[in-house]
């Protein structure tokens, strides 16, 4: 740096020593001679950029008290930072740039320059920055793809927009072209001859190119066309003409060159061939005398063999009668039919006897026939048929009529009566004239006939009688009849239990319901005046409460409850038991060893109180009691012989002059001190056989002489089922 300013202060006295306007260049900065040193710098001449720019370039600005800018024409170009006020050198200007997006590579040239006055001090260079081409290739066409071409000839405009410069678009099938235009292409399909639908491409290379490339890289992509098979269509599917000469005229849509023909001499067109698109086809017929209808075709065909063929239908003479709803109203009603013939003279051959038509006769022509019903008094459907032709020509046409009969709504099957008189409704739905009768003298109905819907009221006599009786209502409409039963029941008396019942000794209720349509007594029959009851009389159902009071005795007891109904023949008896106290005890001897200790809990279960008494010379024993749990504790016993005692448990609490009787003894033992106990079932077996439900008994051999009995002896042992003998399948 030194030498630079000595450098640049010579310059300058050189220019003091020279005329004002006097300029110095070296190596692109002009110098005007001042008062302090300028300098600005940098040996970038480029550098290149990859199309997204993963990796920014870098170069460096020297300066010397020079502010600098960079001057960049493209906004693609992304230099940071863009200007120096001069104070940092070397600045470090790092270089980003947009995604390129043409596949060509594009260059940019910009340049770092002072930024002071350039009378002063001027530098200027130029940098260019070159990008590589996007490697993505973009296309996009405005047509739907695949392409889809109708069979006619026919040349279609596609918008291409693509990312590249320069591009190409053909095909190579025969059937197909592709011209270049400004915006795009346009396809021409060749007309489809054949009657199969065809399939072609049409392909697009892009031309890719980089600066890294010196040749450009190729990308083909297709886009797949097909065209339709000929189509051929016509506006009617069939045609029908009257018996007389006529003709009608339908459209054809085609999309090759059309020719027609008729299946019969009787059926004419016009033309018989025509162009490809739309064209209008006339067919005509001659009159048909017959009585029989005729049918033929027309043939329509195109290039390449698709051919439609069209049914056409004459009548011959003909009478055609139909009516929308040709069923009829159970009540007198009306209804049109539509007669039509080409018939000169026409009349009704047959109807049903309850049907008239109007008019009855006529000419060829459209008639509309009024067809009326007569009242239909019964429930039944009715049916028949109105013929209407001429009888000389032997041809006529049929519809069938029927009417609705009256309806009659399901009547109750069954309604139920008490024992006494009264009444209840019947409710008859109809739309007819009905009758309601009953053959029974206690079965009243009325009113006993009428029309429509209605509501009858039947009545029964009160039924003396034990027993249920029944009778019916028959209710008739035209022939059809239903019929009711009517059921009423007899005198009756019922009680919901059993003929006994049981209380504790404690006491308690008894509740039972009483169902009768008769008044009642009740009474308890030997007066016990431990047995009360709710009610003593009654009318109909009700429900009765027994009550026994507490019964502190051990003897049980019992009395009858006696309930009589009114008519004195339907008596019930239920038969009352209470127990009386109870006292139990769960085990009737406890032991213990020497060494003494509590006993498990013994229970006591009784329906009363009772006490625990202990002989008073057993001082080595106590017994607790918890609720009904008695345990037995004894002290610890050295003594020689063992020791025992007996402790009563008596029930307490019972009337009379025995307020308190004993009703258990337990026997309490302690053993003494080195006491043995044997099993006496053992004996001398030293087999300890252990006989099985089957009677087999299990043998150990291989105890002997040891009395331990170990678990595990030592030696060999053997278990032999004895009772098997040669059954070597040990079942």
């Amino acid at each position: 740096m030194k030498r630079k300013k000595l450098y640049l202060a010579g310059l300058i006295a050189l220019g003091m020593a020279s005329s004002c306007d006097d300029k110095l260049y070296l190596d692109g900065v002009g110098v005007m001679p001042a008062a302090s040193a300028w300098y600005l710098y940098t040996n970038t001449l480029g550098f290149n950029l990859g199309d997204t720019v993963t990796s920014p370039q870098t170069f460096t600005v020297e300066t010397v008290n020079t502010p600098w800018k960079l001057n960049v024409a493209d906004e693609w170009l992304k230099p940071s930072p863009m200007s120096g006020d001069g104070t940092e050198s070397p600045a470090l200007v790092t270089v980003t740039a947009d995604i390129n997006p043409s596949t060509y590579y594009r260059i940019s040239v910009f340049n770092l320059e002072s930024a002071v006055d350039t009378t002063v001090y001027h530098y200027s260079r130029s940098i260019w920055a070159q990008q590589e081409g996007n490697s993505g290739v973009e296309l996009y066409v405005s047509s739907d793809v695949p392409l889809y071409l109708p069979a006619a000839a026919s040349s279609t405009p596609i918008t291409v927009t693509v990312n590249a410069p320069q591009w190409n678009a053909y095909s190579e099938d025969a059937w197909l072209s592709v011209e270049r235009t400004d915006d795009g292409i346009t396809v021409t399909a060749a007309e489809n001859a054949t009657a199969e639908i065809r399939s072609g491409y049409v392909y697009f290379d892009v031309y890719c190119q980089s600066f890294s490339q010196n040749d450009p890289v190729v990308e083909t992509y297709y886009m797949e066309v097909y065209q339709s098979a000929p189509g051929l269509s016509a506006t009617a599917t069939r045609l029908d003409f009257e018996n007389t000469a006529g003709a009608k005229t339908f459209t054809i849509n085609a999309d090759l060159p059309w020719n027609a023909t008729v299946s019969d001499s009787w059926i004419s067109i016009d033309p018989e061939q025509g162009a490809a698109g739309e064209s209008e086809l006339t067919v005509s017929v001659t009159e048909n005398g017959s009585v029989d209808s005729r049918n033929g075709y027309v043939y329509v065909q195109i290039q390449g063999g698709t051919g439609i063929e069209i049914p056409i239908s004459q009548t011959g003479l003909y009478i055609d009668l139909s009516a929308s709803q040709p069923t009829f109203e159970a009540g007198g009603a009306s209804m049109e039919a539509v007669l039509k013939t080409n018939l000169s003279f026409w009349s009704v051959l047959a109807k049903p006897d309850w049907l008239t038509v109007s008019p009855d006769n006529g000419e060829a022509g459209e008639h509309t026939l009024t067809l009326t019903a007569e009242d239909n008094p019964n429930t039944a459907r009715r049916t028949g048929e109105v013929i209407v032709g001429n009888s000389g020509l032997s041809i006529s046409a049929t519809i069938h009529v029927e009417q609705e009969g009256k309806s009659f709504g399901p009547l109750e099957s069954v309604m139920q009566f008490e024992n006494t008189a009264s009444s209840s409704t019947l409710t008859v739905t109809t739309d007819g004239a009905w009758t309601a009768t009953s053959a029974n003298d206690w079965i009243t109905v009325t009113p006993a006939s009428g029309s429509g819907n209605a509501e009858l009221t039947v009545s029964v006599a009160a039924n003396e009688g034990d027993d249920e009786r029944t009778g019916r209502i028959a209710v008739a409409v035209g022939g059809t009849v239903q019929y009711v039963n009517v059921v009423q029941k007899g005198r009756y008396f019922t009680i919901d239990r059993p003929t006994s019942a049981s209380l504790p000794s404690t006491g308690g209720t008894i509740e039972l319901g009483i169902a009768t349509n008769q008044t009642w007594t009740a009474e308890v029959k030997n007066g016990s005046p431990w047995l009360t009851l709710s009610a003593t009389e009654g009318t109909g159902n009700a429900n009765l409460v027994i009550s026994a009071t507490d019964n502190p005795s051990l003897q049980s007891r019992a009395d009858t409850v006696v309930f009589t109904p009114a008519n004195g023949k339907q008596g019930v008896r239920l038969i009352v038991r209470q127990a009386g106290r109870y006292l139990k005890v769960s085990t009737q001897s406890v032991s213990f060893f020497h060494k003494g200790g509590a006993s498990s809990p013994v229970t006591v279960e009784t329906d009363g109180t009772f006490r625990v008494e202990k002989p008073a010379d057993a001082a080595w024993l106590t017994v607790s009691t918890t609720n009904n749990l008695l345990v037995f504790t004894a002290e610890a016993y050295d003594g020689e012989d063992q020791r025992s005692a007996t402790v009563s448990v008596w029930l307490t609490g019972l009337a009379g002059e025995q307020s308190e009787t004993k009703m258990a003894d337990i026997a309490v033992t302690q053993f003494a001190k080195g006491t043995q106990f044997i099993r006496e079932d053992y004996n001398e077996d030293t087999h300890l056989e252990i006989t099985y439900k089957d009677g087999a008994f299990v043998t150990r051999t291989d105890y002997g002489e040891d009395s331990d009995m170990e678990e595990n002896p030592a030696g060999s042992a053997t278990m032999d089922r004895e009772d098997y003998g040669e059954d070597s399948s040990l079942e």
